[in-house]
């Protein structure tokens, strides 16, 4: 990936994070540096803390105008700060950092004054217990990389430790892609491997799209018994219906779905949240209930869920415009004589979609077939499927499932990242090269989302797309929503590519009130490829309920702040968080 693309993404967050940000999240056992700017009755002050202003109930005397540096001792109801008591000012700032340096044990540390100090005048909360961790680590490791890497996990509140600075400094240094595949290639040149390493080895090939070689075979052989093991999988795969018209995967020797029957599901599958699948599911159980009352309760509730316009256009892009136009009658008139007439188009379609627990093993086999088959599918398709099956299998979620004690389903292909633990397990002569994926591999969890109380920013990498040698980025910034996930209406979406004809891409979309504002960036003006595409990419997004407002291109800039949206931080923004402490 282009070098300048790396740091697209901090302007554009800082951007975006100034414009959204309206509340100030405090956690137990920070430490940053506060400037008391205004004294009001009542033992009140206003206090500044990085971007924020909050209200104060001071139970120490402070004085206007003077930084302090406050720890947060606890964050019940009315937040809880102690202060240091002596101010803080340009002239004794160092030595408020020699004690606190001492506090921590570090007498004789001039090496570690600068990081510290850097900390503070960049308004970086940290925790001391942290702080502790990456002065050790700085100790240990010293050099200017250490000490980036140690600033930006502070920055982003990772837990900081020996094993997660490793993992944050291998994925700064490489890719996943380039890690992956070089222990692919070094499993692929053994001659003996055992259980654990096979299946690696497996999984790898499906992943980065590589065939792999058997003592005795050429490639071209191994590649057609792969192709053969593909299709076995999916054709044998079995699609029963449950009573309650719920997906369940049965013995093999009892209803088989067919390549056809596997695929047409796949086409079937909707644009929608398993909780809102669920909601219709449910609303049409109700309709089919042999009591009036629930049956007239789940028509109300269809028509409701169907009256939603950005439901009605992903649903209606899946059925013919007979269908459609049915609907529609169902919308203005939801009874049950309307209902009947579009009655079975609409079960059928959500009878087909995939239950939550039934996804990863689905899109894990579609990407098998598509390693196979890959004219059956587009490019949207291979896209969706290959994103799917990385963030479902891949073991993003590995510890988290762990910890909330969730098991995948028997027969369930394992997830990348147990599978390198497996290995590392198995006392491989590969350690070396697995430890170094591990680590790349654990650095990109712990970066992959950064939030606070109203912004959420998510930064991924996808390897394996489409035989190119280096991963995709994404990056994702939303204010949150009501569940506090993404906000779709209101987003920014990046991608970043290195693509064989186009070369060095990256495409911005800005999405307000499901209107999409697209600038795609590139060295050579492609402007007349976007008006080609442009028609098929808006009748795209009018599926899902979007609307394409403008599609721009642009060359890369020589510096890349010029990517961000420079928006001036009003005063409005900087009082944004008025929340009520206790100091």
């Amino acid at each position: 990936m282009d070098s300048r693309l790396s740091t697209i993404s901090s302007y554009v967050q800082s951007a975006e994070k100034s414009q959204n940000s309206n509340s100030l999240v405090l956690r137990q056992g920070q430490v940053m540096l506060g400037k008391i700017t205004k004294l009001l009755p009542n033992q009140v002050a206003t206090v500044q803390l990085g971007n924020h202003e909050v209200t104060a109930k001071l139970e120490t005397a402070l004085s206007i105008g003077k930084a302090y540096l406050f720890e947060v001792v606890s964050i019940d109801d009315i937040p809880q700060l102690k202060v240091v008591p002596t101010p803080v000012t340009e002239s004794n700032l160092s030595d408020q950092i020699v004690a606190l340096l001492s506090k921590l044990g570090y007498t004789d540390a001039k090496e570690m004054q600068s990081f510290l100090q850097d900390l503070m005048t960049q308004q970086t909360p940290y925790k001391l217990q942290d702080l502790s961790e990456a002065l050790s680590i700085i100790k240990q490791y010293p050099s200017e990389q250490t000490k980036a890497v140690l600033t930006d996990m502070l920055k982003k509140q990772v837990p900081v430790t020996e094993e997660t600075f490793q993992a944050v400094k291998a994925t700064a240094a490489d890719s996943i892609e380039s890690q992956l595949t070089k222990v692919f290639q070094t499993l692929n040149q053994q001659t003996s491997l055992n259980h654990a390493e096979k299946q690696l080895l497996s999984e790898l090939s499906i992943l980065l799209n590589k065939n792999v070689s058997e003592i005795g075979q050429t490639s071209d052989q191994q590649q057609v018994n792969l192709s053969a093991n593909h299709t076995n999988k999916l054709t044998n795969t079995t699609l029963l219906r449950s009573d309650s018209g719920e997906q369940v995967v049965g013995d093999s020797g009892k209803q088989i779905a067919n390549q056809d029957n596997f695929l047409s599901d796949f086409n079937k599958q909707l644009p929608l949240s398993n909780k809102l699948i669920y909601q219709f599911q449910k609303a049409l159980s109700l309709i089919s209930s042999d009591h009036p009352d629930l049956s007239d309760q789940g028509l109300q509730q269809l028509g409701k869920l169907l009256n939603d316009k950005i439901n009605f256009t992903k649903i209606t892009a899946h059925l013919n415009s007979e269908v459609t136009t049915q609907l529609e009658a169902f919308v203005e008139d939801p009874t049950r004589q309307q209902f009947l007439k579009l009655a079975e188009p609409l079960e059928q379609l959500f009878q087909a979609q995939y239950r939550p627990s039934d996804q990863p093993e689905r899109f894990h086999l579609l990407n098998q077939f598509t390693n196979v088959s890959k004219d059956l599918f587009s490019t949207r398709d291979l896209f969706l499927i290959k994103m799917k099956d990385y963030f479902k299998n891949s073991g993003l979620d590995y510890e988290y499932n762990i910890h909330n004690q969730i098991t995948r389903d028997e027969g369930s292909s394992t997830q990348l990242k147990q599978l390198l633990l497996q290995v590392i397990n198995s006392q491989s002569s590969s350690i070396r090269e697995i430890e170094s994926a591990l680590n790349t591999f654990t650095g990109h969890q712990l970066s992959l989302v950064n939030e606070d109380a109203s912004f959420i920013h998510i930064s991924t990498q996808i390897p394996g797309m489409f035989g190119v040698n280096e991963d995709i980025g994404l990056e994702f910034y939303s204010k949150k929503d009501e569940n506090e996930k993404l906000d779709p209406n209101y987003c920014r979406i990046a991608f970043y590519l290195e693509l064989d004809q186009l070369g060095t891409t990256m495409i911005d979309m800005n999405v307000q009130n499901r209107f999409v504002q697209m600038t795609v960036y590139n060295h050579e003006d492609i402007s007349k490829n976007l008006h080609v595409y442009k028609p098929t990419l808006k009748e795209g997004l009018d599926k899902l309920g979007y609307t394409l407002a403008t599609v721009h291109y642009k060359p890369f800039p020589d510096d890349p702040s010029e990517l961000s949206i420079r928006t001036e931080i009003t005063k409005q923004a900087h009082q944004a968080s008025r929340l009520d402490v206790r100091i």
